[in-house]
């Protein structure tokens, strides 16, 4: 069940934007899987558990974000996201 994000993920947050290279991460990760990751994919699963079931077409895909920055388009700024999101959207056969 989603508690809600803690003081814990905001001080994570701040020190990646402040750190965003991939030692720093590497020696963070498991502050990041439990701070971070786990509390966002429990809050998706319970939106996409909640929507789902109020549909008459159950058929929605979840996509929650990586960390990770896309390398082509870094422009800059560190390997790491400054934040995480997650889409909720109909199945769409065509996309593929």
């Amino acid at each position: 069940m989603f508690q809600g994000f803690t003081q814990q993920t905001i001080d994570f947050m701040w020190a990646l934007r402040f750190n965003n290279e991939k030692r720093w991460f590497e020696a963070h990760k498991d502050e990041y899987k439990t701070v971070l990751e786990k509390p966002m994919h429990l809050l998706a699963r319970e939106v996409f558990g909640g929507l789902g079931a109020s549909r008459a077409d159950p058929a929605l895909h979840l996509h929650i974000s990586r960390i990770y920055r896309d390398a082509r388009r870094l422009r800059g700024e560190g390997p790491y996201k400054d934040h995480l999101w997650f889409t909720l959207r109909p199945q769409d056969e065509a996309w593929t």
